[in-house]
């Protein structure tokens, strides 16, 4: 829902959410409650996120946008 909005998120947006997103997939995926499926699912899902996420740190625009 929150990139489906009409506006077009920011990277000063993306990265939190990013983070939050990150930090659900981690508690999920160690939820006993979900089937092994799911949380194979879920485990990777966090491997994609991780494998985006890493990209950010070669991004020029994403050093200038976090004041690195």
């Amino acid at each position: 829902m929150f990139f489906s909005r009409d506006c077009i998120p920011n990277l000063a947006t993306v990265i939190p959410a990013m983070g939050h997103i990150d930090n659900v997939l981690t508690a999920s995926v160690a939820n006993q409650h979900f089937t092994p499926a799911i949380r194979a699912a879920l485990t990777m899902g966090k491997r994609t996120l991780t494998r985006y996420y890493t990209k950010t740190d070669m991004s020029d625009v994403y050093r200038i946008a976090m004041g690195a």
